[in-house]
């Protein structure tokens, strides 16, 4: 009689354990969409600023005007500010943002301020990015990692 009690109970252990494991990885794969809807309605904004550069676009001169150019950079920076849209850009894709931004500005974009207080409110910008997990893995520097391979909701965990 004890055997059959140690059973079921390590069953009943490995179940609920299986139905925690799930609903953990489900609340995990809900944040993440949750978080490429409201990335896909940002980019949505930041792609229809970028049209004045399209090859297509009728009318079109063989380049942007200094003023095209220096009107779309001001337009970058302000939907970057503009209802969080930074909160939602990886390390990579604002890396190329700044670069992008320097080209049209015709002026240098400083990664870093010498100023200690500026510093500190680009660290806080940056822990918020983190908070509301934009990051990807090489840029946390911790165990959770896309598998490039697999489809993009496959999550796996990596040891380092």
């Amino acid at each position: 009689m004890e055997l059959a009690q140690l059973i079921v109970n390590t069953f009943v252990a490995l179940v609920i354990a299986a139905v925690g494991w799930y609903l953990a990885n489900n609340y995990r794969l809900q944040t993440r969409i949750k978080l490429l809807e409201l990335r896909v309605g940002a980019y949505r904004k930041l792609f229809e600023l970028t049209e004045i550069t399209s090859p297509t676009r009728m009318g079109r001169g063989e380049s942007l005007s200094e003023e095209e150019a220096k009107h779309l950079g001001q337009a970058i920076y302000d939907w970057y500010y503009r209802d969080g849209n930074g909160l939602l850009m990886p390390n990579s894709t604002r890396q190329r943002l700044q670069d992008l931004q320097q080209k049209l500005q015709g002026e240098p974009i400083r990664s870093q301020s010498s100023d200690p207080l500026l510093r500190e409110v680009s660290e806080f910008r940056a822990a918020l990015r983190r908070d509301v997990g934009v990051f990807a893995s090489d840029e946390l520097g911790r165990g959770l990692a896309v598998d490039e391979r697999r489809p993009w909701w496959r999550v796996v965990l990596r040891r380092r």
